[in-house]
């Protein structure tokens, strides 16, 4: 395209120097194989700078024939007058002439545009797809081409614009632009060279190969990755070029040869993926394949070594004694282990999934949930904070219906719950089953010494029914009050059962005595001191797990030291003895005796209240109003 817009600027410039009007015609005559070509040539570039295929040939012709006949037509114009009809000289002593054009310069004129049109189309076209760093380029070039064509539109329109700037000059400025273009972007050089440097600095071998299996080129990859010397491989059948390789040249030189990976192994150990990808010429006809070597040796042997951890890793699993279970990421039970069948009865093809596991296992939906919602959120927890999954215990239904316990955990394959985990279940059904067997003879050996209290308790009442009745609300009080100071169900059970006896000695007292409705001589009363020793001895023979034996003997002793049997003082004295005689002299008081009348609860929270922190313990005096204050009332006997 450049040569031709030089040979019409070329000969412009001889043309507009030349002296007389047929010099003019003659060197405008030569210039005009530069003017019918350089569109043609335009487009021809156009197209192979926006990488569109080449004209078909019927179109080829079409451009080289219209070119000729416009050549012809110029070269004889002196004969018809059809782009010329008149050549005159310009007044003003320029040396320049004037033509009057022709109709067929208006029809050479507007099929030059058309070229110049359909070219910066393609051009267009190309900006507004190239990448940024192409797009600076693209809208060069359309102006180095747009350039002279604006102006050989002024210059028809009105040359007295333009005067003496014949389209042949800004095609040079058009040349002068193309080559701004191309080389201040350095597309030409700069691509090829980033292009090969890539190539000759791949670690994948390539391999260009003909329609023959010739070899047309190579990196230094290829020949590193199959131990080959390069030199000498261009034009090489490719089977000699690797005869180190036979199974390779096998495939790449064989009949059937398509695009496609294959991994070729050697004796030595290595191995080799061959990639190959079909060329197409510019009509789309096969022309070649271009063949990609990746050594993928040590990829293979890590591979090879991960299954072999992985069978390793399956068979210690599948000889422990445990239920495990391997899931991965998406829910997919991908292993279990013959324990787990033997366990639960379920094979792998009955739970492929954790979808098909659950309602299996867990065949309520409320319970299903909850094992869901739980599970869930403590492996999120584990993700969250890298810490240990916290065992679960969940009951699970079996295949055949029956119901396991057992405590479920599970315990990350990659570190980070991220991929597989590795669930076990530990079946606890028999130690629970066991618990619960001792929790029932517990509770069974509880109630039986319930049962002897209050067997205790009635020989008394046999003997003194005010003492039975007495020795009931206590223990109602006394249990009202260790609620409200926050001691433990233990120890609550243990004053209990202290209470219901505290007058457990008083069986060694004469009746007589006992309800004696004048007042006690001192003899008498030192009988009666004696009871809570009695009690201590007679319940020191039964094993309850509570000191109950110790706090029937110290439920008269006093914070000051005055009680009895023993004299005890503050801290000496049980906190559960210190209840219990706070609610046996309200009890006391405020009910009614043989000996006299009852004194009423406000005379029996006086006494309490006047001697906390000195007789009484303050604490449970205190407790003991609080009860009242809240609403509690003496049992009925």
């Amino acid at each position: 395209m450049l040569l031709a817009a030089a040979w019409w600027c070329f000969f412009d410039a001889l043309e507009a120097s030349a002296a007389g009007i047929p010099a003019h015609v003659l060197w405008a005559q030569v210039a005009y194989l530069g003017n019918m070509t350089v569109c043609a040539f335009l487009l021809l570039f156009s197209l192979e700078y926006a990488g569109r295929r080449s004209l078909p040939g019927w179109a080829i012709v079409v451009l080289s024939v219209v070119a000729a006949v416009g050549v012809a037509a110029a070269a004889t114009n002196g004969w018809h007058h059809l782009i010329w009809t008149d050549v005159s000289m310009v007044p003003g002593g320029m040396n320049l002439a004037a033509y009057s054009h022709g109709w067929l310069y208006s029809v050479v004129a507007l099929y030059n545009y058309a070229l110049v049109l359909i070219s910066i189309a393609i051009l267009v076209g190309l900006a507004l797809r190239a990448r940024a760093a192409y797009r600076r380029q693209s809208v060069a070039v359309i102006a180095a081409v747009a350039i002279p064509w604006l102006a050989e539109i002024v210059y028809l329109s009105t040359p007295e614009v333009l005067p003496g700037v014949d389209p042949s000059v800004t095609i040079a400025i058009s040349g002068v632009l193309l080559l701004v273009a191309l080389v201040r972007f350095r597309l030409l050089d700069l691509v090829p060279v980033a292009r090969d440097t890539l190539v000759e600095r791949m670690e994948d071998g390539l391999l260009v190969l003909d329609t023959e299996r010739r070899i047309l080129d190579s990196n230094p990859a290829a020949g590193r990755i199959t131990g080959s010397v390069r030199e000498g491989w261009i034009g090489t059948d490719v089977r000699a070029a690797l005869s180190a390789w036979p199974d390779m040249a096998e495939y790449l030189g064989g009949a059937v040869f398509g695009d496609g990976d294959t991994t070729i192994a050697t004796a030595a150990g290595r191995s080799i993926t061959v990639s190959v990808v079909p060329l197409e010429d510019s009509r789309g006809a096969f022309s070649g394949s271009l063949v990609m070597l990746r050594d993928v040796t040590e990829q293979m042997n890590t591979e090879a070594a991960l299954r072999e951890s992985d069978a390793r890793s399956r068979a210690i699993i599948n000889a422990s004694p445990v239920p495990m279970a391997l899931n991965d990421e998406q829910k997919h039970i991908t292993f279990l282990n013959t324990a787990f069948v033997r366990a639960f009865g379920y094979a792998q093809e009955d739970i492929p999934t954790l979808a098909h596991w659950w309602p299996e296992a867990y065949p309520d939906p409320e319970y299903r949930r909850w094992v869901a919602d739980a599970w869930q959120a403590e492996l999120e927890r584990a993700k969250r904070t890298g810490a240990a999954f916290s065992p679960m215990e969940l009951t699970v239904r079996c295949k055949d219906g029956t119901s396991k316990t057992v405590l479920a955990s599970a315990t990350s394959v990659t570190g980070s719950f991220e991929g597989n985990h590795l669930v076990a279940m530990y079946d606890i059904t028999a130690r629970k089953q066991a618990e619960e067997a001792l929790a029932h003879s517990a509770a069974q050996l509880r109630e039986q010494l319930h049962d002897t209290v209050k067997a205790m308790g009635a020989i008394v009442g046999l003997r003194d029914p005010y003492t039975a009745v007495h020795e009931r609300r206590v223990s109602a009080l006394a249990a009202a009050i260790a609620l409200e100071l926050g001691l433990d169900e233990e120890a609550r059970e243990g004053l209990a059962f202290a209470a219901e006896v505290h007058d457990v000695g008083k069986i060694g007292v004469p009746a007589e005595i006992l309800s004696k409705p004048a007042g006690l001589s001192e003899m008498e009363h030192a009988l009666i001191k004696q009871h809570p020793q009695a009690g201590r001895e007679l319940l020191a023979a039964i094993r309850f797990r509570q000191p109950v034996a110790e706090i029937v003997g110290q439920h008269q002793e006093r914070l000051d030291g005055s009680g009895y049997p023993e004299g005890l003082k503050g801290d000496e004295i049980m906190l559960e003895a210190r209840i219990l005689a706070v609610a046996d002299v309200v009890e006391a008081m405020a009910s009614h005796r043989p000996y006299r009348a009852a004194l009423g609860l406000e005379a029996a929270l006086a006494e309490v209240r006047g001697g906390a922190g000195r007789r009484y313990d303050a604490a449970a005096v205190a407790a003991c109003e609080r009860v009242f204050a809240q609403g509690f009332v003496f049992p009925e006997p």
